[in-house]
């Protein structure tokens, strides 16, 4: 049987460690080892493993050669464990339980050294109300083929008591240090560096999931593809204030709302509200500056949005930077892992199976949007823009869940999608060419008169045509097959 490991993960700024190592809870824990650790990651020729999200390692602890496998469980915070003595240069995993499409896979290709990871590791014992926690502190490198990165992370695992304690201790620290919750593992971390991607992460691709699984564990796995690509990006966002970085963290933040405002009747307990209206508020921060690149995208403002611009980047920097940010994130593991929602029964139209509540939430949805595409010609501007926002919010639900669709419904299913999302992009246009419209008023006696008179001439013309299409949109949207049985 695998252990499960029970951990939080932490990146940290290198000029922060010594902060770090000089931290109250630290100076008056037990210090129990200090060693370096050498590991390098296996796979096929194909990348079989790493495509069924295992991680295949031998590590040389201080002269002792340690084979460890690890698998996802679809919680962020968890993962199936199999450790034995490596008995030779490459991994044996005779005995270690894997799927049988990874096992016949391994029949026929050799794992061979894919990357590297070299840190020096301090672990301390902490004692957390009545629980013992291991923190570890590792600084070093990943290298992969001519690549490297540098490797600055802090883990809490939990050895022995209530992982309420782990989360509780991630708090204590995290008011006090600039530790950002890292839901990437180094080996997740290592095949980045080894494709040669940059730090901006895109959306992770949909999890696979059986529809016979637990809503639970099904909720909790589309959650954490939602808060993988918001945990990577935040420091890239930081550190080079990119708009393709914020693009892409808001978008995250935008997933994970949408995610949980699907299924808000399934989820709502005592904490339900606070997260929600804090991600609400995250998302309002990251929004304001996204606009105005929106919209100089849109109308080529250029230097007369320049100082909004500024002031509109330096508060997300800010909202990142406290530790209001940072705690968000360790409640919202604390919660997917162990929160009220996940104990609670579940309703009669279903059998609790995570793909019967997702057919259930998406046809409900679905009815509330095409009420409103049916009414578009009577609604105002703030009318249109919510059934666009219900619009986006199952787009990305669709798309979060498509590890569900079974091959034989997927042709359907991606015909409704294009409408749906259709039907949002061009509602989502019109909206912008309000917001534009508005920001040039706004703009009118600190820019320049020739620049915003242009400006206003061509977002009126766009405006004509961007109704025109809008109407067609969702006219496609109301003729396209509807793949959601209620």
């Amino acid at each position: 049987m695998p252990s499960i490991e029970v951990e939080l993960k932490f990146a940290l700024p290198p000029d922060a460690a010594a902060r770090l190592e000089a931290h109250p809870v630290l100076q008056a824990a037990t210090e129990t080892d200090a060693r370096t650790h050498a590991a390098i990651y296996f796979d096929t020729p194909r990348h079989d493993l790493r495509k069924a999200l295992i991680a295949c390692r031998i590590r040389d602890e201080s002269g002792q050669r340690v084979q460890t496998v690890k698998a996802s469980t679809g919680d962020a915070t968890a993962r199936n464990e199999w450790e034995q003595p490596a008995q030779g240069e490459t991994p044996d995993l005779t005995d270690v339980p894997l799927p049988r499409a990874v096992r016949k896979a391994l029949a026929g290709a050799p794992l061979e050294p894919m990357f590297a990871v070299n840190v020096e590791r301090r672990i301390w014992l902490v004692t957390q109300g009545a629980s013992l926690i291991e923190a570890a502190f590792d600084r070093g490198w990943i290298v992969a083929d001519e690549r490297s990165a540098p490797v600055c992370e802090f883990e809490l695992e939990l050895k022995q008591g209530d992982a309420r304690d782990l989360f509780e201790l991630a708090r204590r620290l995290a008011s006090d240090l600039p530790l950002d919750l890292d839901l990437r593992s180094k080996a997740q971390r290592g095949w980045n560096l080894k494709d040669g991607r940059n730090d901006i992460v895109s959306e992770t691709p949909a999890p696979e999931m059986k529809g016979t699984a637990s809503f639970a564990e099904g909720l909790t796995t589309l959650a954490q593809a939602c808060l993988e690509p918001l945990s990577a990006n935040v420091p890239v966002l930081r550190a080079t204030q990119a708009p393709e970085a914020l693009h892409r963290t808001r978008t995250a933040v935008r997933r994970l709302r949408a995610l949980l405002r699907v299924f808000a009747r399934h989820l709502r307990d005592d904490a339900f509200d606070d997260l929600t209206g804090e991600l609400k508020s995250l998302s309002r921060a990251l929004g304001s500056a996204r606009d105005l690149d929106v919209v100089d995208k849109r109308l080529a403002l250029g230097a007369a949005l320049s100082t909004r611009r500024e002031i509109a980047y330096a508060r997300v920097a800010d909202v990142l930077a406290a530790p209001r940010y940072r705690r968000l994130l360790i409640d919202l593991a604390a919660w997917l892992s162990g929160g009220a929602w996940r104990t609670r029964k579940p309703r009669k139209q279903t059998r609790g199976a995570i793909a019967d509540i997702v057919a259930l939430e998406m046809h409900r949805w679905d009815n509330r949007i095409r009420k409103g595409a049916e009414s578009m010609g009577s609604l105002d501007a703030e009318e249109r823009h919510k059934v666009r926002i219900r619009a986006k919010s199952l787009a990305y639900v669709c798309e979060l869940t498509a590890g569900l669709v079974a091959r034989s419904e997927r042709k359907e299913r991606n015909a409704y999608l294009k409408a749906l999302k259709g039907m949002q992009s061009a509602l989502g246009e019109l909206n912008d060419a309000r917001v534009s419209a508005e920001l040039i008023d706004e703009l009118g006696p600190e820019a320049d008169k020739d620049v915003l008179r242009h400006a206003a001439r061509r977002n009126g013309r766009d405006a004509d045509k961007l109704d025109a299409r809008a109407r067609k949109a969702v006219a496609r949207y109301l003729e396209a097959p509807r793949p959601f049985e209620g």
